[in-house]
């Protein structure tokens, strides 16, 4: 398999943006808390794995993207006829994109050399990111 930068990584999410209240498409990989995630999963893997073992590989790279109110969205549920709302259900960008997608965002986890995540967080210690 091909090994990836993590800075080239691209997943593409819809969120609100709160200035505009308008949807706006970003990356998630672009988020600071899923790279670092990432890169000292991909840098450390079987240390993490055997002293979390009962922790999911995709919820230690993307479970900041849970319950965060940056990644959260609000949906109105309307009853037909009525006109006002009846029921507020409240989702985040885990439960709408990386739950569904698990698999393939994993193999794009995989994708990334140790050397890169090693590199990565080496560079965001002294502050070179």
């Amino acid at each position: 398999m091909r090994k990836n930068p993590i800075d080239e990584l691209y997943f593409g999410v819809v969120t609100i943006d709160f200035n505009s209240k308008r949807l706006k498409t970003q990356n998630l990989f672009a988020s600071w808390r899923v790279r670092h995630a990432i890169a000292v999963y991909v840098a450390d893997k079987e240390k993490i794995k055997a002293s979390l073992p009962n922790l999911l590989p995709l919820h230690f790279c993307f479970g900041d993207t849970q319950g965060r109110c940056e990644y959260e969205t609000l949906f109105y549920a309307q009853e037909y006829p009525n006109t006002v709302a009846s029921k507020v259900i409240k989702t985040d960008v885990y439960e709408m994109y990386v739950k569904p997608n698990a698999d393939y965002l994993m193999s794009l986890v995989d994708s990334i050399s140790e050397k890169d995540a090693k590199k990565w967080l080496k560079k965001e210690e002294n502050g070179t990111h």
